[in-house]
């Protein structure tokens, strides 16, 4: 029982996220760990998003829980910072989903297994991060650097604890409602 928990908890916390932005009620929280118990067809509703999107990435997480307890970054809510993931991460998947070798490059996804570059190449944003003044982004990458070196993660791909679908796709839709409601006619004139 207390596997299933841990298995189908992340996802409840997505659709949760999902219910309060629908809604735009905080108390939507609250509802999301029943409806993902909820049976669809033999499995909890947790199971089918689960399938759908797979596991979400270490990030996801500490964005979900940080959300939940009104701690938003603010460069997430006020800044280009979705824009900038949900985009790296739709250029990352078409790549790695076929695309690279069409394009005579490399499959980015595959050097996710030897990661040593990729931390690496971690240190250049974690200096600019650092150079901003943005700790909570520092402690947010720590703490995937962390779950990586403990091995605490069931995927051996270290890009499955930096980014998931699920991620990109909500980047995309913050991105895209910030520029709508940028783009909308003001009502005082």
């Amino acid at each position: 029982m207390s596997s299933a928990l841990a298995v189908y908890l992340p996802q409840a916390l997505m659709l949760g996220w999902l219910l309060r932005q629908m809604t735009g009620r905080p108390s939507a929280w609250f509802w999301a760990l029943p409806l993902a118990a909820v049976p669809l067809a033999g499995l909890p509703l947790a199971g089918h998003l689960r399938g759908l999107f797979g596991d979400p990435s270490v990030t996801t997480l500490q964005l979900l829980l940080l959300t939940l307890f009104w701690r938003t970054p603010s460069s997430f809510t006020a800044g280009r910072t979705p824009l900038h993931i949900g985009l790296g991460g739709l250029i990352f998947y078409t790549l790695a989903l076929g695309a690279a070798p069409m394009l005579g490059i490399t499959d980015p996804y595959r050097f996710g297994y030897q990661p040593a570059w990729l931390v690496g190449a971690l240190s250049l944003p974690a200096l600019y991060l650092w150079w901003r003044g943005r700790p909570l982004w520092l402690a947010l990458l720590a703490i995937d650097l962390f779950v990586f070196a403990a091995d605490w993660h069931s995927s051996r791909n270290f890009w499955d604890l930096l980014i998931d679908p699920q991620l990109i796709v909500v980047c995309l839709v913050l991105a895209w409602r910030k520029r709508r409601r940028l783009n909308a006619p003001s009502s005082h004139q």
